[in-house]
């Protein structure tokens, strides 16, 4: 007999256990690599500025609009930290 919608699994917005594992795993050994000055995300970001971008671009968040007149996903911008570069 097939489920009903609704019926058993995991209940809606529940996180897998797997998933939920890997993640943790992956931000202990991220902010372990943060520590060290010669692996951390600033300096890969320096050594590799075009890869960063791409990176940083797809970890953008995006909102979905609810406007039916204009359904495409909205990107939300924010404000890059001043670097203490001069734009001049």
């Amino acid at each position: 007999m097939p489920f009903e919608k609704g019926e058993g699994g995991r209940p809606k917005g529940a996180v897998n256990k797997s998933t939920k594992l890997v993640k943790e795993v992956f931000a202990e050994a991220f902010a372990e690599l943060q520590e060290d000055e010669f692996t951390n995300l600033v300096t890969w970001g320096k050594d590799n500025p075009t890869e960063f971008y791409k990176l940083a671009s797809k970890l953008i968040p995006m909102q979905l609009s609810n406007d039916p007149e204009n359904p495409l996903p909205q990107v939300t911008l924010f404000q890059l930290p001043d670097n203490g570069r001069s734009t001049d």
